[in-house]
C-alpha cells in the first residue's frame, strides 16, 4: 500500500461518523464542511460528498448499490432535516442540517482571491450553461468553468470517455452533478476514479437555484422541515415523490424507529454499563480477527482507532469481527464499523454476534456483513 492511500485511509478514519439507519453521516457543521471542501479543493485531494435527504434515505431502503454510494463517500452530511429529526429521535449527535444548497450558497459568498473553479454536469436543456454564466457575471467564491447536459441515456452512455475527457479538460474544482439521486450517485461511483476534479456531488437543485429558474425556499420553511411545501409551489411535479417519500418516512416511524428505540431503552436499563470494554486484535498470516466484548460506546471504541487504521492497512486477506460477548453498541461504533467496511469492502466479516448485536444489525440494515449474499434487509 503506498503512502498517499495510508494517508487517506488516516484521514478518513477520523471522521466521526454516526449510522442512522443504515446511513452513514457526518457529525460537522456547515462551516467545517465549507472547510473541508475548500482544502479538498486546494489540494487536490479527492472529495466525494455525498448529501442525503429523506429522498436518499428511502431509496436506501431497497437498493444496496444506493446504500454503498453513500459508503464510499468521503464526507457525508445530513443535507434533509427529517434526518436529523430521525437522528434526535434515536439520540444521535447529529445536531446541524448541512443543506447542500446552502454549502454552495456559502462557497458562493466567500471572499477569497482563489475562487473555486466549478463545471455543472446534468440538469435540464441549457440549465447547466445558463448557471455558468451566473456565476461568471460578478466576482464571487465560485467560478464557472464548464456546464454539460448528457441526455437522458444510461449510466453507461453518460460515462464515455469523450465525455469525461470534456470533464477534466475544463480543470475543474468542484463537479456539480444534477441527474436525479439515484443515477447521480450511481454516475459519480462509476467514474470518480476517472475524474479530475478535487471535489464531486450531486447537487441536483442548486443548478436550478443558481439560474433562479426555481426559488429556494425561506428560512422559515427551512428550518422547520416544511421545504418540501414550498418545492411543490416551485416545481408541482415533485408532489409524487414527495408523496412517496413523506409515506415511506410514516411506516418506517412506526414500524422501525419506534421499536428500535424501545429496544435500545431496554437495553441500556439492563445491560452492565460499568462492564469494561474489551477489543482483542488477533492476526495470522492470512487473516486478522477483531474481538469485541462488553458494551461499545463511540468514546471507548475511538481509543482504538489506531488499531483499526492497522488493520486496514496491513491489507490482510480477510478481517472478522467478534460480536459474541457484546451486548450493545451505539450508532458511533456502527459508524467506525461502516468505514471499515467502505476500506475493506467484501473482506469484512462478522463471524459471530450476540442476539443484541444482530438486533441492532438488523435495525440499521448491516446484516449483510453477517451474510455477504443478503444485500438487503428488512426488519
Amino acid at each position: 500500500m503506498d503512502k498517499a492511500t495510508e494517508n487517506q485511509i488516516q484521514r478518513d478514519l477520523q471522521r466521526q461518523v454516526y449510522c442512522v439507519l443504515g446511513i452513514p453521516i457526518d457529525a460537522i457543521t456547515l462551516l467545517d464542511t465549507r472547510k473541508f471542501v475548500t482544502n479538498a479543493a486546494v489540494n487536490d485531494t479527492q472529495c466525494f460528498l455525498s448529501t442525503p435527504n429523506l429522498n436518499f434515505f428511502v431509496q436506501t431502503l431497497g437498493s444496496y448499490e444506493f446504500t454503498q454510494s453513500l459508503l464510499e463517500s468521503d464526507l457525508c452530511v445530513a443535507d434533509g432535516q427529517p434526518l436529523c429529526w430521525i437522528a434526535r429521535f434515536l439520540d444521535i449527535p447529529i445536531v446541524e442540517r448541512v443543506a447542500g444548497s446552502t454549502l454552495f450558497e456559502s462557497l458562493l459568498l466567500a471572499e477569497t482571491n482563489n475562487p473555486l473553479r466549478v463545471f455543472f454536469f446534468g440538469g435540464q436543456g441549457k440549465v447547466a450553461e445558463q448557471a455558468m454564466h451566473v456565476l461568471n457575471k460578478s466576482t464571487s467564491g465560485l467560478v464557472g468553468v464548464g456546464a454539460l447536459n448528457p441526455g437522458m441515456g444510461t449510466v453507461e452512455d453518460m460515462s464515455s470517455q469523450t465525455i469525461i475527457n470534456s470533464i477534466n479538460a475544463a480543470k475543474p474544482d468542484f463537479l456539480v452533478v444534477a441527474l436525479g439521486a439515484k443515477k447521480g450517485q450511481e454516475w459519480i461511483l462509476s467514474n470518480k476514479g476517472r475524474l479530475n476534479s478535487a471535489v464531486v456531488s450531486h447537487l441536483g437543485a442548486v443548478v436550478n437555484f443558481t439560474t433562479g429558474n426555481v426559488k429556494r425556499a425561506p428560512e422559515g420553511y427551512q428550518k422547520y422541515g416544511m421545504e418540501w411545501l414550498w418545492r411543490i409551489k416551485e416545481e408541482p411535479s415533485l408532489w409524487s415523490r414527495y408523496w412517496k417519500d413523506g409515506t415511506s418516512l410514516i411506516r418506517v416511524f412506526f414500524r422501525e424507529l419506534i421499536p428500535y428505540k424501545l429496544y435500545l431503552s431496554k437495553l441500556k436499563r439492563s445491560h452492565q454499563p460499568h462492564k469494561k470494554l474489551n477489543i482483542k486484535f488477533e492476526t495470522n498470516s492470512s487473516s486478522t480477527t477483531i474481538i469485541c466484548s462488553g458494551a461499545l460506546y463511540k468514546p471507548q471504541v475511538d481509543k482504538y482507532r489506531t488499531d483499526f487504521i492497522n488493520v486496514i492497512c496491513d491489507e490482510n486477506e480477510n478481517v472478522y469481527l467478534d460480536l459474541e460477548n457484546v451486548s450493545y453498541l451505539d450508532s458511533g461504533s456502527l459508524g467506525l464499523f461502516l468505514l471499515l467496511e467502505k476500506h475493506l469492502k467484501t473482506r469484512l466479516k462478522i463471524s459471530k454476534a450476540s442476539v443484541e448485536a444482530k438486533r441492532i444489525l438488523t435495525f440499521n440494515r448491516m446484516l449483510r456483513l453477517l451474510n455477504s449474499d443478503s444485500k438487503t434487509q428488512q426488519i
